[in-house]
């Protein structure tokens, strides 16, 4: 049933959706089909010559598209067999048709042959001659070839085909009474239709398993789709708790310095205003207090710039795009101060130890300033927040015959089982949800060593108490210059280590004998806002600044 309502057109089945036919088989096909046609219509080009000049051109003519078919079926085939020509996805479909031309034209010709030389040649029916019997047998080969062959071919033509010959073949076999050709057309109907049937079974069956794993893609992939969103939004939702602490943190301390300056703002402008110790006394204290609120601000917000510069890494990698570091020269032993004391004041309960700088490892090093703080901000505060009154120790050493500066970070927390340590740099992955977080921090440290061409990893103790050690390497490069130039000025170099403000390198020159020197400073950014700001800062240390 099948296999006739195809031959009508009541059935559309695909093609094959497997085929190993590819441009190089195809053209071993090609070039034997050449020595095949050759052998198999040049004869035959003779006797219809003698008898018909128009016919003999018409043939030859029809012998040299099916030649051309077939090589534009082999130029259009690409590399690797897939239905999708090397010429591009426009011309997937006239391969099919040219396919489909080829084989019935083939089936034409080879029917116009064995037509003659039955019909014309033997009008008196003695029998097949040899000429009509190797017609009759090549007829009944063209549509087998090309089904195992061409697999790709569209099965309705490989069925008209088929159906072409095995009509000719009866034909000619009742035309002469041949009684063995006739049985051996039968065997051959019999078992092409038991060969098709089968295929067209298993195709269907094929396509019904392509179509459910079609689904089962599509399915899975609205499933990631929905779990990206709900990651997304739980980071949304951690990034907005992260970034809720610092922020009222750094408002305080806005209103803090704001209730002072406006206090002291009233008394100066008091004109009964006189300085007593007294006044001296609340304006050191005040000083004090000034300066607490700004360590606070500053502190807070590294974080809030930690959280945000973990999505943007985060995006960044989702989205293909690689991160690339900013190199300049940081003092070690100021980066490790600050974090330290910014993971002090967030987590008091916690015992925090800096061990001192390992042997040979210069105290200026050249690598990215802001991965270096945040890495060491997001080991630190995971430490502190898995350690609740416990105790973190913090080494810096070389490894790898001084190519690289390892950071370590060890706590007495929770400790990692192995499968927890093996995932734990993926995105979004925590030992506790209940700690809070972004879920992205150790991500970002494990993006950020790979574009520094770092190492990282985590491990237990090493003396076998409960808690975890987190490292990071980064390659060695110490910029000796700048430590000799530091050391020089001893005092200048303790305001700034003290401060954070800048790691300071190059030739100088005096600004007012006391503060250090001045720089000639380009302020470049595409917010007005951060220009302004950072402009008054710079002169009031008296900088020289100009704007690009």
């Amino acid at each position: 049933v099948d296999m006739i309502g195809l031959l009508f057109g009541a059935e559309k089945y695909p093609t094959m959706l497997v085929t190993n036919f590819c441009s190089k088989t195809m053209l071993t096909y090609f070039l034997l089909y050449c020595v095949f046609e050759y052998s198999a219509f040049r004869e035959f080009g003779e006797h219809l010559a003698l008898s018909s000049a128009l016919a003999s051109t018409l043939f030859s003519m029809l012998r040299v598209v099916i030649i051309g078919l077939l090589g534009l079926i082999w130029w259009y085939k690409n590399e690797d067999g897939r239905e999708t020509p090397k010429s591009g996805n426009s011309l997937q479909s006239l391969i099919l048709h040219l396919q489909s031309a080829a084989i019935l034209l083939t089936t034409f010709a080879l029917s116009t042959q064995a037509a003659y030389y039955v019909f014309a040649l033997n009008p008196l029916r003695m029998g097949l001659s040899s000429h009509a019997l190797s017609s009759l047998a090549g007829l009944r080969q063209v549509a087998s070839l090309t089904f195992f062959v061409m697999r790709d071919t569209p099965f309705q033509a490989i069925i008209y085909a088929w159906g072409m010959g095995v009509l000719v073949n009866l034909g000619c076999c009742l035309y002469t009474n041949d009684n063995d050709q006739m049985a051996i057309l039968l065997l051959y109907v019999v078992g092409s239709f038991l060969i098709f049937s089968d295929v067209l079974k298993q195709n269907q069956t094929m396509c019904g398993m392509i179509a459910k794993l079609q689904n089962t893609l599509k399915e899975n992939e609205e499933l990631a789709v929905e779990a990206q969103a709900l990651e997304l939004r739980a980071m949304i939702g951690n990034v907005a708790h992260d970034l809720k602490t610092p922020l009222t943190s750094f408002l305080s301390g806005i209103e803090c310095m704001h209730d002072l300056l406006t206090e002291w703002s009233i008394l100066l402008t008091n004109p009964a205003f006189t300085w007593t110790e007294e006044c001296v006394v609340r304006c050191r204290a005040a000083n004090k207090e000034l300066l607490a609120c700004l360590q606070n601000m500053n502190g807070a917000n590294s974080f809030m710039t930690m959280s945000i510069n973990r999505c943007l890494d985060y995006t960044k990698s989702s989205q293909g795009f690689k991160l690339v570091p900013t190199y300049e020269t940081v003092m070690l032993e100021a980066k490790l101060t600050l974090t330290t004391q910014m993971i002090r004041n967030a987590h008091p309960g916690v015992d925090i130890t800096v061990s001192k700088l390992g042997e040979g490892i210069c105290s200026h090093v050249i690598t990215d300033r802001q991965w270096l703080l945040e890495n060491l901000l997001c080991l630190l505060s995971n430490a502190a927040k898995y350690s609740h009154k416990g105790h973190v120790d913090i080494a810096v050493a070389l490894e790898k015959e001084g190519q690289f500066v390892r950071f370590e970070v060890q706590d007495t927390g929770i400790g990692l089982s192995d499968e927890a340590m093996q995932s734990l740099f993926n995105p979004f992955k925590q030992a506790q949800r209940l700690a809070g977080g972004t879920g992205l921090g150790l991500f970002s440290l494990a993006k950020r060593m790979e574009a520094l061409h770092g190492e990282y990893g985590v491990a237990r103790r090493p003396d076998g108490e409960q808690g975890s050690l987190f490292w990071f390497s980064i390659p060695y490069r110490p910029d000796e210059l700048t430590a000799r130039s530091v050391e020089q000025r001893g005092n200048f170099v303790r305001r700034c280590a003290s401060t954070d403000v800048l790691d300071a390198h190059g030739p100088s020159r005096e600004r007012d004998g006391k503060n250090g020197p001045a720089f000639h400073v380009l302020v470049v950014d595409d917010a007005a806002l951060i220009v302004k700001m950072t402009t008054m800062l710079l002169q009031r240390k008296g900088h020289t600044v100009e704007h690009a």
